[in-house]
C-alpha cells in the first residue's frame, strides 16, 4: 500500500548545497537518526541528516517505556498508553511477567514535528535532495 507524505513542514529542513560543512552525515530523518543528530550537535558537532523524502511516513509502530519517554520531554507525544506491560519469553510460559510500568506506543506525527527537531543552535540540519 502506498503512504501519502505527511502534509506539514518539517521545521529546519533545507535543501542541500556544495558549500555546506559537516562534521557528520546521517543517513535517514527517523527517530533514531534524529535522535543521533540531536546527540552529536549536544558534542558541538555540525551534522547533517539526509532523507530523500523527509516527510514520508513512519511507517514502523514505536513502542517506548513511558517513564524513559517522559523523562527526555516527550510525554505528550503518545496514541496509546497502558499502565502495565507483560513480557512473554517462550512458549513454556504463555502469560510472561507482568511488569508493573507503562508502555506507550509513539504518536509518530506528533514526534516528528516536535520543534526540538529544528535544532536551534543550528548545528545540525534536515537535508532534502534538490529536485
Amino acid at each position: 500500500m502506498a503512504h501519502k507524505p505527511h502534509e506539514f513542514t518539517l521545521a529546519g529542513l533545507t535543501t542541500t548545497s556544495r558549500s555546506d560543512r559537516y562534521d557528520l552525515l546521517i543517513v535517514g530523518c527517523g527517530p533514531a537518526g534524529l535522535s543521533a543528530a540531536d546527540r552529536a550537535s549536544e558534542k558541538g558537532l555540525r551534522v547533517a541528516l539526509v532523507d530523500p523524502k523527509p516527510l514520508n511516513v513512519w511507517r514502523n509502530n514505536y513502542g517506548v517505556w513511558v517513564d524513559e519517554f517522559e523523562a527526555l520531554g516527550l510525554g505528550d507525544c503518545f496514541s496509546n498508553v497502558w499502565p502495565k506491560a507483560r513480557v512473554v519469553l517462550d512458549d513454556d510460559d504463555p502469560n510472561g511477567i507482568q511488569l508493573d510500568r507503562a508502555y506507550g506506543q509513539v504518536d509518530r506525527i506528533k514526534l516528528k514535528v516536535r520543534p526540538e527537531w529544528a535544532f536551534p543552535n543550528q548545528a545540525a540540519r534536515c537535508l532534502q535532495p534538490r529536485s
